[in-house]
């Protein structure tokens, strides 16, 4: 049983240059006066702020090169973009920013950086040469989120009511969310979801293959280490050899910058846990502070969750936990949930919010901490394990899908048996 012990060393920018770089130029659209933010992506802080004239601005990064920062325009539309030694010029128009996250071709096929970045036109050049490969996954890809956000009523239910929580504006309704299932098709895509779902994840993999291509061949370009830190996901396991091996041809220059650090603990870290496996401990600190080991659990049944403050998902499912909890709590059961949140505050307030009566830690680096490469977590939140009192990995899932039932079934018979 190896121990994981989440430092926060990746976000120090060991190894990586730093440099005082100007972000300027024009961003069309933009009303007089609106603001500007350059934020770091990777730790979700605004590190400078401008009002625009013109939709002309000028920011300033003292912060690590040769990695992503990101402007946004208001709290949802962002553009992410590349900063190496040099200053950067943008120009773009107000309509090129998307909403965070980013999932589809939209921000790959329409550049905004005229000057200053070699990596942004490499980046830019590789998705110019996979375009139709990215508009097929955008087409796979978005029926999927039709299925998953309205195949559940309970689902629905709760997402209307996560959505009046922060929509102050308008109160969605019954008929709101009536509407928008009566305009999908909803009965070809189930009927057809397993045939659309293979050929995404074919399309998926074959982009992947592609960075790690490209990678391989340009193995001083921070574009290639940005590339494999696209693995920690679910196509991980199946693709580590190739990772590994295209992060080893890195210059070594690359593999110390930010995101070969980031790529090289993925190569160290990642574990490929089945059920039957013995559980890889964690180290991480509650809301007191205190340390607080998976391992301290010897001999219980654990649910171990991960979780994030802004999936739905993730409170739906910590929602039907609770009721598991009061039944199961006294015959041994334990519940230990890691937040992958980038702010360290916003979790924080969220369980006190929530008050819930399990253990609740948080990893600094999130999906690219020890703990998420390891768990495999950028697969996706929530993510679940049941381990049983021999400390072997009885159970896991990208979610509580299966619902109470199935899931008090599976803890049954677990509780039943000792810690032999």
């Amino acid at each position: 049983m190896k121990i994981i012990l989440s430092f926060f060393l990746l976000f120090l920018g060991y190894g990586a240059a730093f440099a005082q770089i100007k972000v300027s130029g024009k961003i069309a659209g933009m009303s007089p006066g609106e603001k500007i933010y350059l934020e770091d992506i990777d730790l979700g802080e605004v590190l400078d702020s401008a009002a625009t004239t013109d939709g002309l601005f000028s920011l300033k990064i003292n912060h690590p090169v040769n990695k992503k920062y990101g402007l946004r325009i208001n709290p949802q539309l962002i553009r992410f973009f590349w900063v190496e030694g040099k200053d950067v010029l943008i120009d773009a128009k107000a309509d090129d920013f998307y909403a965070d996250p980013v999932t589809d071709s939209k921000e790959f096929l329409n550049p905004i950086v005229s000057a200053g970045s070699t990596a942004q036109k490499e980046e830019d050049g590789f998705y110019a040469g996979n375009a139709s490969l990215l508009r097929l996954i955008d087409t796979l890809s978005h029926p999927g989120e039709l299925i998953c956000d309205y195949s559940d009523p309970k689902l629905w239910i709760f997402v209307r009511k996560y959505y009046n929580s922060v929509n102050k504006t308008h109160k969605a309704t019954p008929a709101d969310f009536n509407e928008m299932i009566a305009n999908d098709s909803r009965p070809y895509l189930l009927n057809n979801y397993p045939v659309i779902e293979r050929r995404l994840q074919k399309a998926i993999r074959l982009l992947d293959k592609k960075r790690l291509q490209f990678a391989v061949a340009h193995p001083d370009s921070p574009v290639s280490s940005y590339f494999l830190t696209y693995y920690n996901s679910d196509h991980a396991t199946s693709a580590y050899r190739d990772i590994k091996r295209a992060f080893n041809s890195l210059t070594l220059a690359n593999r110390q910058s930010f995101y070969g650090q980031l790529a090289g603990d993925f190569v160290t870290y990642h574990r490929n846990l089945h059920v039957g496996d013995k559980f890889e401990n964690i180290l991480l600190k509650d809301t007191a502070a205190n340390i607080l080991p998976l391992a301290s659990y010897k001999g219980k049944v654990v649910i171990l969750e991960f979780w994030s403050t802004d999936c739905f998902s993730s409170f739906y499912d910590r929602d039907l936990l609770l009721p598991l909890y009061k039944k199961y709590h006294d015959q041994g059961l334990e519940i230990y949930t890691v937040s992958i949140d980038g702010s360290y505050t916003t979790w924080k307030a969220w369980v006190k919010k929530t008050n819930m009566p399990w253990a609740d830690v948080w990893t600094p680096g999130g999906f690219f901490s020890q703990a998420g490469f390891t768990y495999n977590v950028g697969i996706g939140t929530p993510r679940f394990f049941i381990i049983n009192r021999q400390g072997k990995i009885a159970n896991q899932t990208w979610e509580a899908q299966t619902g109470l039932t199935e899931t008090d079934k599976i803890l049954q018979p677990l509780l039943k048996t000792d810690s032999r």
